[in-house]
């Protein structure tokens, strides 16, 4: 019996109407979702975390910014925009799990959530299994809908076609990278203070551009290559860094040997002080948002441009 399926999409987002639906492969496109999907989505919700569910904004409301005597805060109002959205499938799910890494990559990030299986046409309840389901979705999907949303252009739905297929094309070179695309995307479950995530994603772009130092040579240490390489493959990120974002103009190379001071400290157990030694880099989460654009920029152009980024790696 033919096999489909739906993944919703939890991230907090929207898309331009005309855009869909938008046809990702042969047998993915991205769509509202219906009625009918949303329902079981809720009942699915009840049923696997119970009270839990109740942090979840309902899908007929939105998250809206207004100024109340000068300060901003966020109001949940009545809204009959559409919220809700899903990668309708056919066949193998396996697919959709790499799509799922892949989306990470656009901006904002699309982060996947339940996923249900159906067999025959008519997506009925006994034909359906949850395939993602841990804790890690509720809070997830409270935290989204909870945020103003987020439009996604249709040049960045373009680019998540394009990655994907990049992707299949290129099998064999795509296995050399999934470790860190996983990593990347798995990363998202953390939260932005989070000093793992400061590791995992230093890890993330040392994984992608520098090699094991060679003891005979004193300009091959990793702090080293990451400062050289990160500046002659900037020039071909899709999405150009924009350092002074971030930080004080305090000079490239000097900038890299903060942050890597401040990894090897996390790294070590030391303590470290933002409003002494790291006054610069300004807070972890400034540090983990600059570096999250490093990786994922690094990332895309590994996926384009495999062997670029291969044979800098191991210069």
């Amino acid at each position: 019996m033919k096999l489909s399926g739906i993944a919703f999409i939890f991230s907090n987002v929207y898309f331009e109407e005309i855009d869909l639906p938008f046809m990702l492969s042969e047998n993915m496109i991205l769509r509202s979702a219906t009625s009918s999907e949303i329902e079981q989505l809720n009942e699915h919700l009840k049923e696997a975390y119970g009270s839990a569910a109740r942090w979840v904004v309902p899908f007929n409301e939105e998250a809206i910014e207004v100024e109340d005597k000068g300060t901003k805060k966020i109001i949940y109002a009545q809204s009959n925009k559409t919220r809700c959205w899903v990668i309708a499938f056919n066949g193998s799910n396996s697919q959709v799990f790499t799509l799922g890494k892949v989306s990470t990559l656009i901006n904002p990030k699309l982060q996947f959530g339940s996923t249900f299986m159906y067999k025959g046409p008519n997506q009925k309840r006994e034909g359906k299994s949850v395939l993602y389901g841990g804790h890690s979705q509720i809070e997830l999907l409270a935290e989204q809908s909870r945020k103003v949303s987020q439009k996604v252009s249709t040049a960045e739905l373009q680019k998540l076609k394009n990655l994907y297929n990049f992707i299949g094309r290129e099998q064999t070179k795509y296995e050399k990278i999934e470790f860190v695309l996983e990593l990347y995307s798995s990363s998202g479950s953390l939260d932005v203070g989070s000093k793992l995530l400061t590791l995992s994603l230093f890890s993330i772009i040392e994984s992608l551009i520098a090699h094991k130092p060679r003891l005979t040579e004193t300009l091959d240490s990793v702090t080293h290559q990451i400062k050289h390489k990160i500046n002659l493959l900037s020039k071909r990120f899709d999405n150009t860094i924009k350092y002074h974002v971030f930080f004080e103009e305090i000079g490239y190379p000097k900038l890299w040997a903060k942050l890597y001071g401040l990894r090897s400290d996390i790294a070590h157990g030391q303590k470290y002080d933002f409003s002494k030694d790291y006054k610069i880099l300004k807070s972890i989460e400034n540090v983990n948002y600059f570096l999250d654009q490093v990786a994922k920029e690094l990332i895309k152009l590994s996926i384009k441009d495999f062997d670029l980024v291969n044979d800098i790696r191991n210069c």
